[in-house]
């Protein structure tokens, strides 16, 4: 990463968790906690105050949830990341999250120095999930079976190679150095593989996309 310091709000009504998370930060000279709130619109007062990078935010908040405070932020502020951090390993709240427009879904169970790496590569552009999580995600969008075949079908050479390289979370800039086109090309053909494969954002065609490598990986 760049020498820039990134700054990360935390969302959540755990004063012990938050602690934890604070102290965590701490430890790093790249990432700074700017600040920290126990419901939806305390938090949305102090990212207005603070304007952060990154939001870790947790589903379940006392007041205000955290899906409808995720769709707050990402109205208002759509330039900013939210990752959810939560216990809820559930499909249904994975999904939501996810097509509300979080980067990134991790547990609470992971090891810090995992949470560290997920919110470096979240601050990077990429697509974050806790591993446990990817095939639950890939059952919910009909990933396997016909469904993903037809899916495949509908995209050219091109569009192909531009999944295989979503599929390990590079961002539009990556792709087109990548690929050897303009970044502007790779939105044009985001916006039209979205389009045919019926899929919702970058995060749902990122994890289909690993579920489709996978699955032919098992048949070769």
């Amino acid at each position: 990463m760049s020498g820039k310091e990134h700054k990360i709000f935390i969302v959540d009504d755990h004063p012990v968790f938050r602690r934890g998370i604070r102290q965590l930060l701490e430890l790093t000279a790249d990432i700074k906690l700017v600040g920290e709130a126990a419901d939806g619109d305390t938090g949305l007062g102090g990212i207005v105050a603070t304007h952060p990078d990154l939001v870790l935010l947790d589903l379940r908040l006392r007041e205000k949830s955290g899906l409808e405070t995720l769709r707050r932020i990402r109205a208002q502020w759509p330039e900013i990341k939210v990752v959810i951090l939560t216990v809820s390993d559930a499909e249904e709240d994975l999904t939501e999250a996810l097509r509300e427009g979080a980067v990134g879904y991790l547990l609470k169970d992971m090891e810090p120095e995992e949470l560290l790496q997920g919110v470096r590569h979240a601050l990077k552009g990429e697509i974050i999930l806790s591993q446990r999580l990817r095939s639950a995600l890939g059952r919910v969008l009909n990933d396997t079976g016909r469904d993903g075949q037809e899916r495949k079908n509908v995209l050219s050479r091109r569009e192909c190679e531009i999944v295989a390289v979503v599929a390990q979370g590079k961002t539009n800039k990556m792709i087109a150095q990548l690929l050897g086109i303009t970044e502007e090309t790779v939105k044009v053909h985001m916006k039209r593989i979205l389009r045919r494969t019926r899929l919702r954002n970058r995060v749902e065609l990122a994890v289909w996309a690993k579920e489709q490598s996978r699955l032919g990986a098992r048949h070769t």
